[in-house]
């Protein structure tokens, strides 16, 4: 049964690449419309219409603030959940949430020094390009 099912899966997939091939042949192709065409694409690149850095960071600090603080409000939450937990644990499920504890400690690290890691990378990306 699960041959026979597997089967038809990659029988559906083939047929399904080989209909979604959309092929569109064009009576007036020439080379001069594809050296327009060309030429067009390159033209666009070359326009001043960029996105320059400051309005990305005007549009990325305020997203990272809100995520920073959701973050905060998260691991708070975790942190006093897991506490309640360890404080009425039995001795054997202590070293479980102690492992807990530790990756709840590491998610703190990294939601307190998410704005030095996007400084790290952004930097480290504009020296690059």
């Amino acid at each position: 049964m699960k041959r026979s099912l597997k089967i038809v899966m990659i029988l559906i997939c083939i047929l399904l690449a080989f209909f979604s091939v959309n092929v569109q042949a064009s009576s007036d192709l020439s080379w001069d419309s594809i050296k327009d065409s060309v030429d067009d694409f390159e033209n666009a690149g070359k326009e001043e219409s960029l996105i320059s850095t400051d309005k990305i960071i005007d549009a990325v600090v305020p997203v990272g603030q809100m995520l920073t603080a959701v973050g905060v409000a998260v691991l708070f939450g975790a942190l006093i959940l897991l506490g309640i937990k360890y404080m009425t644990a039995e001795p054997e499920q202590k070293g479980k949430l102690k492992q807990q504890l530790i990756g709840l400690v590491i998610a703190g690290i990294v939601i307190f020094g998410a704005f030095s890691i996007w400084r790290v990378a952004y930097t480290f990306f504009e020296d690059i390009f």
